[in-house]
């Protein structure tokens, strides 16, 4: 199997609204853009329905010899880095051949590390508010959200918003590259506590 075909996000800074709510894992939807005015070659970056961005200009030639059918590929977020402190969130993605693609959700570390199983299946505003509040800045227990596992003990910071939708960064590193990530999880998503078989 060949290696992934990966770019940075490009004009995200004009997107951070949307781009604060892309995860690792998350599916990515690249969509071509023949009447863009600026560029008939572009290729818009779309995450959960938005448009976060742009495949960079001098990347898209080379995106469409690795796979021509890149609209139906398998593209996910690699990485996700800064959006905190006022500094603008970045946005790394990882296209497969589609011949090489398997139809599989995302399940981020816990692919290649320890087995798990679901010990209860619970709103993520409850988990918070028991678990997390036990170990000062740690998680107590492994989780598992939209596939993504945050392991026993990573460090967790809260973002508060307006509306009550709190966000919570989790530093967790990236199963692809083992680099850094921050990790944004909302209060009102659903997450799999998890146990070792």
């Amino acid at each position: 199997m060949s290696s992934p075909f990966t770019f940075r996000v490009a004009g995200i800074s004009y997107c951070q609204e949307a781009a604060m709510h892309a995860c690792v894992g998350d599916e990515v939807r690249l969509i071509a853009e023949p009447n863009n005015p600026y560029d008939r070659k572009a290729i818009r970056v779309e995450i959960r329905g938005s448009k976060v961005g742009f495949v960079p200009r001098d990347m898209t030639e080379a995106l469409r010899s690795f796979e021509p059918r890149f609209e139906t590929s398998v593209a996910r977020v690699a990485l996700v880095v800064g959006g905190g402190d006022g500094y603008y969130r970045g946005i790394e993605v990882s296209v497969e051949r589609r011949a090489e693609a398997e139809p599989r959700r995302v399940t981020g570390p816990v692919a290649s590390g320890p087995r798990y199983e679901v010990l209860r299946t619970m709103p993520l505003q409850m988990v918070l508010m028991s678990l997390l509040s036990r170990q000062e800045g740690k998680v107590a227990i492994p989780m598992r959200v939209d596939g993504v596992l945050i392991p026993m003990g990573t460090a967790w910071e809260r973002e508060y918003r307006p509306d009550g939708n709190d966000a919570w960064q989790f530093d967790i590193r990236c199963p692809r590259s083992g680099r850094p990530v921050r990790f944004s999880l909302f209060t009102d998503e659903e997450c799999e506590l998890l146990v070792l078989k």
